[in-house]
């Protein structure tokens, strides 16, 4: 008898505790117990609600009005209690264990979803969530994303990590305009020519060495295909790009960026013979490049030229002579030697070497920066 009315009267605590949380439109549920003291609570003014503690989903009373629900991390497994939160907008489920998406096919009024960390191989159930506009389903188990074809309100897609093998589904989200598809086992990216809207697309990390699709994607402004088996760049010529990263690859001359107005790019690790000089950089921006220096100083020599402000040059930098043709300001870190011959050049504008440097005349950088 004595436990009934202490439980009755700890219920009757928590029932004032939320009776006065719950006035405003965010509410974060900590434990098992506030889980339990929410029946007992008027939730019809809470928005916003956030959880973080294992099964609170499936204990809890939903409130009809909750339209942003957070519960990343929460170790769940099952979606039960979900199918009643109609008027939900914005979902997140990362870091959970889920595999079973079926309880969010009911969830028409969705925008934005977030299930990345999971244990996600089927995405049947999403094909009716016709209102997204924000998916993330990286860093799961997926191999088909043909169910996604029909989301055509997407504009932002993250499904790197996984184990995708063909994009013909996405041919039909024409309104994407960030794609992010790094980490599978890619090796034609030709239907994301149609992708016509995309500005910003990650395929790092892929089998891709054709990249002729996109030329026709003129509205991209950050590109990312670092890590693939790329020789030739050409498709990117008549681009847009304002950031580049292309590290990693086989690629043999940038003679066709060109024309390029980039603020970053990054080669670093190809086999580059052939530097063009990028007429069109702005010295007001921030520019930084990464490249090999492949023991050529013309090359550097070319980088100087570009009024580049951030450079990196990995492996061996020779003939600092040749390399440093115009007025710099020299400021030398760690090692330094034979400064006074450097001083004796004639004036250069600003360089910083950071790294071991031995000779003057021969040196070994690795980090090889200048500003």
């Amino acid at each position: 008898m004595n436990s009934q009315v202490e439980h009755s009267d700890h219920d009757e605590q928590m029932r004032h505790l939320f009776q006065d949380a719950v006035k405003e439109s965010t509410l974060t549920i900590e434990d098992s117990q506030q889980v339990t003291s929410l029946r007992f609570a008027d939730l019809l003014n809470v928005t916003k609600l956030k959880v973080k503690w294992s099964y609170c989903l499936r204990f809890l009373y939903c409130p009809l009005l909750v339209t942003e629900l957070s519960a990343s991390n929460c170790k769940i497994q099952v979606l039960d209690g979900l199918q009643q939160m109609a008027q939900l907008r914005d979902l997140d489920l990362s870091y959970n264990a889920i595999s079973e998406l079926s309880a969010l096919g009911s969830l028409a009024n969705l925008r934005e979803l977030n299930l990345m960390r999971n244990c996600v191989s089927d995405v049947l159930p999403l094909a009716r969530l016709t209102s997204l506009v924000s998916l993330q389903l990286s860093r799961n188990q997926i191999e088909d994303v043909s169910p996604l074809s029909g989301l055509k309100n997407l504009q932002r897609l993250l499904i790197f990590k996984n184990q995708i093998r063909d994009l013909q589904p996405l041919r039909q989200l024409t309104n994407i305009l960030q794609l992010n598809i790094d980490e599978n086992q890619l090796e034609d990216v030709s239907p994301l020519r149609f992708l016509v809207q995309m500005q910003n697309l990650s395929a790092a990390k892929n089998r891709i060495r054709d990249i002729c699709a996109f030329k026709f994607l003129k509205n991209l402004v950050q590109l990312n295909l670092s890590w693939n088996q790329l020789v030739d760049v050409s498709a990117l010529a008549q681009l847009q790009l304002s950031n580049l990263y292309i590290a990693h690859n086989n690629i043999v001359s940038l003679v066709p960026l060109y024309n390029l107005q980039l603020e970053v790019l990054d080669a670093m690790s190809n086999k580059i013979i052939a530097i063009p000089r990028f007429t069109h950089l702005n010295s007001t921006q921030t520019q930084k490049f990464k490249l090999n220096a492949q023991n050529e100083p013309e090359q550097s020599e070319i980088l100087f030229q570009n009024k580049a402000r951030i450079v990196f040059i990995q492996k061996e930098t020779m003939n600092l002579v040749q390399i440093v043709r115009q007025n710099f300001n020299v400021k030398m870190e760690r090692n330094h030697f034979s400064v006074q011959k450097l001083l004796q050049m004639e004036t250069f504008k600003q360089i910083a070497f950071t790294g071991k440097v031995v000779d003057l005349f021969n040196i070994i950088s690795r980090d090889f920066h200048v500003e």
